[in-house]
């Protein structure tokens, strides 16, 4: 070391290498510039309340209609059974609880945000403000339910928490499950699949005798999708028993319910998640397994219905998408607007009693908003890739395991929905909405979760 001037050297006994010091946290991070995988303090709490209140407003009116009034198949531009006044008042109850405990965290959280991701944020608002704009348009009115969609997001961007935070998604989730079975089991005529005249409906689609399980919902195809959208979160669950117990309990309501769709993002999922456990310490290998399960994931949901030739494949898929891509090239840029089919139903209905939907995401986005619609859902769907790989790099399973899930499922039905579909809003909004926000893991050792 020269001190004082040129060849004064002095030597000094050599020490032991410092240690590096402790994380300051996010507040010196943020002061400095740079990055933190650390979520903000106290985010945790108010994430559960948003996800325990986004849950109850989905399974909670639907649990008092089917234990109160009677439930039966309805085909397209039929009339269900009338919402009962106890289920009504109770689903404007907790929708009014969901905004509120979205309007507090902003009002008591954003002062101290963070003030980037604006990218992510502008694509997921963005999103929603064309289809509102598209919808008003058209002269059709937003239901309620749509606003949540902002709500929760900007609630979620203000809370930045954890990956592992959405834990409880796994409970809550085989939470439906348990109740779906026992309602199956105490009152088969609200439980199980029936036609209007009372008799159980047997599609040869079911993959066990007695009928198809429905749940609290109206068709085995919507409580499959709820369910295989919420169990990827089983693996931010700390003890291994608990985890093999929500699977268990999932996975039979899964085949009770027969929809086929939804055993295959399970099946999807759960090769993915065992091919990222073979790519063992190396985070390129992971990240390599990431980005190929989610291309090959999306290629299916993408192409299916373009390369699908006969109109009875997929249970008359075929035709549906046929016919709906026939009407989408009438409006390329716009499509025809949220109530397309419905609209068809009223009139002269060309399709099959049951096409509610596209019965594929891409063929839904298409016939409802055109290619503008589908660019914006692309962009968002880059950026959810993007930190779904850079987590698997990082050793956090979940994000990738949930994105297969849900591309496999819109493979053949309608699984995301930002001004309808709410019934998926604690399964696809909000855990898309952590993902988008939330700080990538720190590298290290790779885990089922892998959620700092």
């Amino acid at each position: 070391m020269s001190i004082g001037g040129v060849g004064d050297r002095v030597l000094l006994p050599r020490r032991a290498p410092r240690r590096a010091p402790a994380h300051p946290g996010p507040a010196a991070d943020r002061a400095a510039g740079r990055g933190t995988a650390a979520p903000r303090a106290g985010s945790r709490r108010p994430l559960l309340a948003l996800v325990l209140a986004t849950w109850a407003l989905v399974v909670v009116p639907r649990l008092l209609q089917t234990l109160t009034a009677p439930k039966f198949r309805v085909s397209v531009g039929e009339e269900g059974a009338a919402p009962t006044a106890l289920a009504a008042a109770s689903q404007l109850a907790l929708l009014g609880a969901v905004a509120a405990v979205c309007l507090w965290v902003l009002l008591t959280r954003l002062p101290r945000a963070r003030a980037d991701r604006w990218g992510s944020l502008a694509a997921a608002l963005g999103l929603w403000g064309f289809l509102v704009f598209r919808d008003l348009y058209a002269g059709h009115v937003p239901d309620r339910a749509s606003v949540l969609f902002p709500l929760l997001v900007l609630a979620v961007w203000v809370l930045r928490p954890a990956l592992r935070d959405l834990a409880v998604l796994a409970w809550l989730t085989g939470l439906t499950a348990a109740v779906s079975t026992a309602v199956a089991l105490v009152a088969p005529e609200q439980g199980l699949f029936r036609s209007v005249r009372g008799e159980f409906i047997q599609p040869d689609k079911q993959l066990l005798p007695g009928g198809v399980l429905v749940g609290v919902f109206t068709q085995g195809n919507n409580l499959g999708q709820f369910l295989v959208l919420g169990l990827p979160a089983v693996v931010l669950v700390a003890r291994r028993r608990w985890r093999l117990l929500l699977v268990v309990l999932v996975a039979a309501a899964l085949v009770w319910s027969a929809s086929r769709s939804s055993l295959a993002a399970f099946a999807a999922a759960a090769a993915t998640l065992l091919a990222l456990a073979l790519s063992g310490r190396s985070p390129a290998l992971r990240a390599c397994v990431s980005s190929g399960a989610l291309a090959v994931a999306t290629a299916l949901t993408l192409l299916l219905p373009f390369l699908t030739r006969d109109d009875a494949a997929f249970s008359n898929r075929g035709y549906i998408w046929r016919l709906s891509l026939a009407a989408w090239r009438e409006h390329l840029l716009v499509g025809h607007g949220p109530d397309h089919y419905a609209a068809v139903a009223r009139f002269a209905n060309p399709l099959v009693g049951t096409a509610f939907h596209g019965h594929n995401q891409v063929v839904q986005v298409l016939v409802t908003g055109g290619l503008v619609h589908l660019c914006l859902t692309g962009l968002l769907l880059v950026l959810l890739c993007r930190r779904a790989v850079a987590s698997a790099r990082a050793g956090s399973a979940w994000p990738t395991l949930a994105l297969v899930s849900l591309l496999v499922s819109c493979s053949l039905e309608v699984s995301f929905g930002v001004v309808d579909r709410d019934f998926l809003l604690p399964v696809t909004v909000l855990p898309l909405a952590v993902l988008l926000f939330a700080d990538v893991p720190r590298p290290g050792r790779p885990a089922l979760g892998g959620a700092s």
